[in-house]
Order: structure tokens, then sequence, then C-alpha cells
């Protein structure tokens, strides 16, 4: 039988995957039997649908449930849902995963710089992750990231990391769904960003 990719796609990940860790057939052999039945495939996924489509742009994609209440609510309410994330309460898992880092990442606590350099980037981009994955905020969350690409700081240079902790608490976050100029302001006048420019 000759494998065509058009073969091997309709086979599925699932099939390939199990294919790959099994052991107990090789890959050819896995490759060159009948497609699976339908009901052994997972159920595909509505793409096209507004709701997955939303959560694809303004979300870093579906969370379990949220497919079903974008359904249910509207794609205008919960665009207007994140258009407030102060309003939007977070999970708990959330609180006590950050909880972890907030000693760390806390710029009140004034003691940013006695931790380890790489330790404090490591924490930023964890904290960012966890939002990512755990957080209601979605689009907050997808434009502080965004934000922060865009006013980019290089993390190692002089006290970065001390000064991004900072820089992403009080101007980024701030101002992430906020008025561009305001942002733009913020970040001319952080002290990361003036560091960062040797101003």
């Amino acid at each position: 039988m000759r494998l065509t990719r058009r073969k091997i796609l309709g086979l599925g990940a699932v099939s390939v995957a199990a294919g790959l860790l099994s052991g107990c057939e090789s890959l050819e052999q896995r490759f060159t039997q009948e497609a699976l039945p339908a009901d052994a495939l997972p159920p595909a996924l509505p793409v096209r649908s507004p709701a997955m489509r939303l959560l694809n742009r303004v979300a870093y994609g579906p969370r379990p449930g949220d497919v079903a209440r974008v359904a249910s609510i509207g794609v205008a309410a919960y665009v207007e849902e994140q258009l407030a994330p102060e309003a939007l309460a977070e999970e708990p898992v959330l609180a006590l995963r950050l909880g972890t880092l907030a000693d760390m990442l806390d710029p009140d606590t004034g003691l940013l710089f006695d931790e380890d350099d790489k330790r404090l980037v490591a924490a930023l981009r964890q904290s960012a992750t966890l939002r990512a994955v755990y957080s209601r905020r979605q689009l907050q969350e997808r434009m502080v990231e965004f934000w922060t690409n865009h006013f980019n700081i290089y993390a190692f240079k002089g006290q970065g990391p001390q000064l991004k902790v900072m820089d992403d608490g009080e101007t980024i976050r701030t101002h992430a769904l906020g008025k561009f100029r305001d942002l733009m302001g913020a970040s001319a006048r952080s002290a990361a960003m003036l560091s960062y420019l040797d101003n």
C-alpha cells in the first residue's frame, strides 16, 4: 500500500500517537491499516462556530466549558465581559498558583534587588503562563502579552529583571486595555524602559 499525505492525515493524530506509544505495532503497520471506525476518533471541535473563532482570537483558545458559555451568553456579551476585567472574579486555582510567586514578584516588598536575576525572569514568565491558562481575564492577558512584546525590554541588561517586574505590573498590566497614549507615556517614563534605553 502506498502511503500518501491524505492517508496519513486521515488516520488522525490519535492513531499516530497510539501507534508510537503502544509498542505493539510498528509505525508502518499502523499507517497501512484501514482507517479507524468513526466512533474511535475524538469528536471534531466546532472550529467554524462564532464562539470558537472568538475564543481563538480574544482568548488563548477555549478552556473546558468556554464554548458552551459563549454560545449561551452570546459573542457580544462575552466581549463586553472581557473589556471589564476588574469585574471578573479570578479562579481560586490561579491565586493559589500565583501565591507561590508572590513574594518574588511583589514590587512593594523592596526585596526584588535581593533576588537572583534568572529566578526573577523565570518567575515572571511562569506567572504569564499561569495567567494565560487559568485567568478568566483572557483578553487582558492577551493584550498584556501583546504590549509586553511591543514595548520590548531586554530583561538581563543592568537591573532589568527587577525593573521589568515593576514595569509589568505598573505600566503594561495597568494600561493594557486603556488608551495607547496613556500606555506609551507610562512606558516612556518607566524606570525599566529608561534604563534599557540608557537614559
